[in-house]
């Protein structure tokens, strides 16, 4: 995904914010921790959190234009951001010369297909020192996206108003289908400049334990959130699964 509309993430959102309980939760399961793999790294929200942690952090980010973005803000931060070594690529090449204790996978697993799923823990394993820690997190049935139908999200530059409408629609297996389409007017016209579309899968809590032993992880905790103080529940619409390399 974000090959036609990754361009125009980080201006209509999000803008790579990590909430306070979310920086609780990397503090207390990173805690010991000193080399972090932060597979799927977006815009490098939660990498930076990991680094004013005073982890080394490696941030791999499959889109090349994320991962420009990522690059541009990366540079405009602080000293800790400037210290995260940033990679681009496909996962399936991705092969650094780094052992990570901490390795994180953040809003990554829900938008793979079975193949892509198989290739990005076998990469975490792969770079995962003895006994490393996976955080990872996956989307549940109990989603609401697909109820909201349609969004529209509007920003303004000069003379020209963009506009990203999203569109919701429930697949089978619980899935949800994102459709994106932004749009430009100036002027008086009007012109769709990219258009996208996805598929959030769903999982259970015994589909994603049974996943992550298939690739030598062992699941020691699961949340409902990146909240500490909530372990998942039935109904949940997340789960946050925290294991270990087996």
């Amino acid at each position: 995904m974000y090959e036609h509309t990754g361009r125009y993430y980080a201006f209509f959102g999000p803008h790579a914010v990590v909430t306070d309980e979310e920086k609780q939760f990397f503090a207390h399961w990173s805690a010991g921790c000193r080399r972090a793999l932060d597979l799927g790294a977006g815009l490098c929200g939660a990498a930076s959190t990991l680094a004013q942690l005073g982890l080394e952090v490696l941030a791999f980010e499959p889109s090349p234009i994320l991962a420009t973005l990522a690059m541009d803000r990366l540079n405009r931060g602080s000293e800790s951001e400037r210290s995260i070594t940033l990679v681009e690529g496909t996962p399936a090449n991705f092969s650094e010369p780094f052992a990570a204790d901490f390795i994180l996978m953040r809003s990554v697993l829900m938008l793979l297909n079975d193949a892509d799923r198989a290739t990005a823990l076998n990469t975490a394993a792969r770079h995962g020192a003895a006994g490393a820690r996976l955080i990872v997190d996956a989307r549940t049935a109990a989603l609401s996206w697909s109820e909201q139908g349609y969004l529209e999200e509007e920003r303004q530059l000069g003379s020209t108003t963009y506009r990203r409408r999203t569109r919701y629609m429930r697949e089978e297996k619980a899935a949800t289908r994102v459709h994106w389409s932004v749009e430009a007017e100036r002027f008086g016209r009007k012109e769709t400049i990219a258009e996208e579309q996805f598929l959030v899968r769903a999982d259970t809590a015994n589909g994603l334990r049974q996943l992550l032993a298939v690739h030598g992880f062992e699941v020691e905790q699961l949340y409902g959130s990146y909240d500490i103080h909530r372990t998942h529940l039935d109904g949940d619409a997340m789960i946050v699964a925290v294991a270990r390399a087996a």
